[in-house]
């Protein structure tokens, strides 16, 4: 075998396999819109760069057919690529987004590192972790002063209303309540001629009029945007990439009911 047609089939199964990473990615750990607006693509630079580049690239350079010692050297090139896989696949499992949790007005993804410093027993990981992102609201009750004790009480929580696990609700249980807190996107929009042109753009490009769609915001460690979720699915279908104020949410834009965490 030529070095040249061994750096073909390593070149071939790194592609396959970092191809296999990426499927994984996109598809369960960090679905659509979370591996944009989380960084999915600089987490697996280091993966890319050995597995699609040194790897390969060292084996061009080292192999020869009937060298001394050969195969020692491909065990080594092997070697690094899968102690390089392993460590970036670990760091993009341990920040991957467990939960994406709503409370105070937006939605916040909460990593499983992040959770697992929060809650050291690990019940809530044991709970709610899955394949994919479970979707949950954090659900307050109605009554003002209880809800103003539990405000007090979540002032010392870490990730404070993020933090109150107890009251956590699958979304999918809570949707009603929750749309009446979207965001009145027609009258946030009217503050800069810009944010309405992005608004017109995304409706035009998924196809929806902006009655189809509840919107909220998102607050992730790289990105301020605003989701657009379907109404009737409850599937995120579009990015509003434009500044979430939360001033201007919480206190000058009407809602038609303000309730739970969204008083």
């Amino acid at each position: 075998m030529t070095r040249f047609k061994a750096f073909g089939i390593h070149s071939v199964t790194s592609l396959l396999v970092f191809l296999s990473v990426i499927g994984l990615l996109v598809l369960a750990w960090y679905p659509w819109p979370l591996f944009q607006l989380e960084g999915g693509w600089q987490g697996v630079r280091l993966v890319a760069l050995v597995d699609l580049v040194l790897g390969p690239v060292l084996t061009l350079v080292v192999f020869k057919a009937g060298k001394p010692g050969l195969k020692l050297d491909m065990s080594l090139i092997l070697l690094m690529q899968a102690g390089a896989l392993i460590y970036g696949m670990w760091n993009l499992y341990d920040a991957r987004p467990v939960l994406l949790v709503h409370a105070d007005d937006h939605f916040q993804p909460l990593s499983r590192s992040l959770l697992n410093e929060w809650d050291p027993s690990g019940r809530v990981l044991e709970r709610w972790e899955g394949l994919a992102p479970r979707r949950l609201r954090v659900q307050a009750p109605d009554d003002p002063v209880a809800f103003a004790d539990l405000l007090t009480a979540s002032a010392d929580t870490p990730g404070k209303m993020f933090g109150l696990f107890e009251r956590y609700q699958p979304l999918e249980e809570s949707w009603p309540e929750l749309l009446m807190d979207a965001v009145q996107i027609r009258d946030y929009v009217k503050r800069d001629p810009e944010w309405q042109k992005h608004l017109d753009s995304l409706l035009n490009e998924i196809n929806r009029s902006v009655d189809e769609l509840a919107f909220f915001p998102y607050v992730g460690r790289r990105k301020r945007v605003i989701l657009g979720f379907d109404r009737e699915t409850r599937e995120i279908v579009g990015i509003l990439d434009i500044p979430y104020d939360p001033a201007v949410i919480r206190f000058e834009i009407p809602r038609s009911h303000r309730s739970g965490l969204n008083r």
